[in-house]
């Protein structure tokens, strides 16, 4: 059994590659962009649109229980997936399936979203 070193690329095929990860690198980002800024102008053309709708007080209302809402998803995660990647358990079973279902149980019962639609439904028989 022989041991041979490989040989490296040529220079101009490590450049060529370098350039590949490069242009991969900026349009991931740019999509990321993107996609972030179209999140914000579908939220700024929502509130437009509520402003419209809705008297002053139902939509300082509204802006209320937005802000609760956003902080109660940001508090929530907690970074269980994310730990059990790290975790030396974490090619265990059991451990995966606990973690599952404490996701399972925050996303169907401790998230409160359903409230902003109810909030939302609520304030808009009020403006009518």
């Amino acid at each position: 059994m022989t041991t041979e070193a490989l040989p490296l690329p040529a220079a101009p095929e490590r450049a060529a590659a370098r350039e590949t990860l490069t242009a991969r690198i900026l349009r991931s980002g740019s999509l990321t962009i993107v996609g972030n800024l179209a999140s914000q102008a579908l939220r700024f053309g929502s509130n437009l649109v509520l402003t419209r709708l809705l008297f002053p007080e139902a939509f300082g209302l509204m802006a209320i229980a937005q802000a609760i809402l956003t902080a109660a998803r940001l508090f929530s995660d907690v970074g269980l997936m994310q730990g059990a990647v790290r975790s030396a358990r974490g090619h265990e079973q059991r451990y995966l399936d606990t973690i599952y279902s404490d996701e399972w149980v925050e996303e169907h019962f401790g998230n409160v979203s359903h409230l902003w639609e109810e909030t939302e439904e609520t304030a808009c028989m009020m403006a009518h």
